[in-house]
């Protein structure tokens, strides 16, 4: 936003284009999603356990 400011012939930096902005409430655009790899869906199914994996030890160092 400042480089097209200052490309059409106002010397404005960052900081006044960040306050003008605020004031007129212009937001700008946001190019990474947060958070969408924390997400669950309604319909999160697990694979079921082919392997019969058994991990309840009857002793310890016995399994």
């Amino acid at each position: 936003m400042t480089a097209e400011i200052n490309h059409r012939g106002h010397p404005w930096n960052r900081k006044r284009v960040v306050r003008l902005m605020r004031l007129g409430a212009i937001e700008g655009v946001h190019r990474r999603r947060r958070g969408k790899y924390g997400k669950k869906t309604g319909s999160t199914a697990t694979a079921p356990d082919l392997v019969q994996r058994e991990f309840t030890a009857t002793a310890p160092n016995q399994l």
